[in-house]
């Protein structure tokens, strides 16, 4: 009955944190979903085999639950990811009774506190290794679900999302600890009262907390600012079936954009179209040059789009900038391709895996992260398609060449109105913070929005009766730009991560001199 109740808690652990993201997006539960599985697996489990179980239960609950989306594109693929993805915290939950048990009858905050740093720390080490291996899946860090609370968000500037990731898991730990406290002092008929480790955990908090948002009181600059039009189709996308033609899609997006620019109260820099909603090339398309003359030459400005670009022996995932006047194009291809998605890895080996994948083609990466140039104004564009923009190690690449700001050219019209396009959203606001850049964001379908350098959201497009996102118009903006400049994160990169292996072995290290030393002890008095 004991091991049923720590399983059932871990799977309340996992629903807790499904809270924390879209389409809920509940900024608390970030801070307490810990607490039913912890506390559980602190004082009540007795076995290494029940605590990987009940983590495994933790990971594939909030997986299956926040990925639900997923399921529309390829069911055998969403439950194959959450199956792979609770590994991760089943391996945490197994640390963290390694970690906090035994629980001495009166235990020590030194110890206490220990405990909640190595804790912490494991679970950021693991979300790294979540966002490399296998070419990565950093989608919702625990730091994401603090995507509102701007004052903390600001810390991102000094050591990304997974710093944020680690004052949440320590604040959690911290609940933990100091409710095992508390409880086994009644039990023993101690007098109740608050330790210093708990303590102590909030002043780290609040210390990185106020060293982050006082960026917020000053008064921000701007060397100049760019006026776009960004355009959402809204074109339904089926992977499994044929969508719309080039044809259809040049005709519709060429009316949208032709119409809001003749409706934009001052002149238009840039028009940005989303990530390719179809699969051929635009370039090739016979409407292209009459789209192309009508959205530059004829009406000044450039215009940002993306397409396919077929060479002789590749296929690549682009992003075409034209600055008008006849000019020959800028081009980006895109860097990190999403498995399954863009490629299928595997197959000369395992053939049957093209079943069960939409794929057609495998795409090729580009060679780097080479910015655009636009011309007037003279700016520097990082350009991110698809999911780059929930890439930190990828956002990072892109800013070491000095641009001014971040534009995602994405198409979340595959998952339909699910959740997926809010939490691509919220993943997307921690690259604006991590390197004080504004982030124009322009899908297909879902959430066309402008990002300060803050990381607030300063404006999405929305149905003007419905308030959808999931419409199609055009969203006109001037974003203002920011000096250039260099931050912690830009430099150092996931500092955080290494900063917390090392102190996670650091407390592991005394545990187990400790456990040896104890047995030592218990050998001699034995002999006596």
């Amino acid at each position: 009955m004991k091991r049923l109740f720590i399983i059932v808690s871990g799977a309340a652990s996992g629903c807790l944190l499904t809270l924390g993201y879209a389409p809920f997006a509940r900024a608390w539960a970030g801070w307490i979903f810990l607490l039913p599985l912890a506390l559980t697996v602190m004082l009540c489990c007795r076995s290494r085999w029940v605590a990987l179980s009940a983590g495994y239960v933790f990971g594939v609950t909030h997986f299956a639950t926040s990925l639900f989306w997923l399921a529309t594109v390829s069911v055998i693929g969403w439950a194959a990811l959450a199956l792979y993805l609770g590994l991760y915290f089943s391996v945490w939950t197994w640390l963290w009774w390694w970690l906090a048990t035994p629980v001495p009858e009166r235990p020590s905050s030194r110890v206490n506190f220990f405990r909640i740093i190595a804790g912490a720390s494991a679970w950021v080490v693991l979300e790294w290794v979540r966002g490399t291996l296998f070419t990565g899946f950093p989608w919702n860090q625990l730091g994401v679900t603090q995507h509102s609370v701007i004052g903390l968000v600001q810390s991102a500037e000094l050591g990304g999302v997974l710093l944020i990731s680690w004052l949440v898991a320590l604040g959690n730990l911290a609940v933990v600890m100091v409710s095992a406290r508390l409880w086994r002092e009644i039990r023993l008929g101690q007098m109740a009262r608050m330790r210093w480790e708990f303590t102590l955990s909030l002043a780290i908090i609040g210390v990185t907390f106020a060293v982050g948002v006082r960026g917020l009181f000053k008064k921000p600059e701007y060397v100049t600012a760019l006026r776009y039009l960004a355009v959402q189709p809204n074109f339904p996308n089926d992977p499994w079936r044929p969508g719309v033609t080039v044809s259809e899609a040049l005709a519709k997006m060429c009316v949208l954009s032709v119409s809001g620019l003749s409706q934009a109260p001052t002149p238009v820099d840039l028009v940005i179209w989303p990530e390719t909603p179809v699969g051929d090339a635009l370039d090739a398309a016979p409407d292209f040059l009459k789209v192309l003359r009508a959205l530059t030459v004829e009406r000044g400005g450039a215009w940002l789009f993306g397409s396919n670009t077929t060479t002789v022996s590749d296929v690549y995932n682009s992003a075409w900038l034209y600055n008008g006047k006849n000019s020959a194009p800028e081009i980006y291809h895109k860097n990190h391709l999403v498995p399954f998605g863009e490629y299928t890895p595997l197959k000369k080996i395992f053939p049957w895996i093209l079943k069960l994948t939409p794929v057609g083609i495998d795409f090729s990466s580009g060679a780097g992260a080479v910015p655009l140039t636009l011309t007037e104004p003279r700016l520097k564009i990082a350009p991110l398609i698809c999911f780059e923009d929930s890439l930190a190690k990828q956002a990072r690449k892109a800013a070491r060449h000095g641009p001014d700001l971040f534009i995602n050219m994405t198409n979340d019209g595959w998952f339909k109105d699910s959740a997926a396009s809010m939490q691509h959203l919220h993943n997307a606001i921690f690259r604006a913070v991590e390197h004080r850049l504004p982030l124009l964001r322009v899908t297909n379908s879902g959430v066309t929005a402008e990002i300060s350098e803050r990381g607030v959201v300063r404006k999405i497009l929305r149905d003007a009766d419905s308030g959808r996102t999931f419409t199609d118009g055009v969203l006109y903006g001037e974003l203002p730009i920011p000096p250039r400049r260099s931050t912690l994160y830009q430099r150092r990169g996931d500092w955080v991560a290494g900063l917390a292996a090392i102190l996670f072995f650091i407390v592991s290290a005394e545990k187990i001199l400790r456990a040896g030393f104890d047995a030592k002890l218990l050998t001699g008095e034995e002999k006596k």
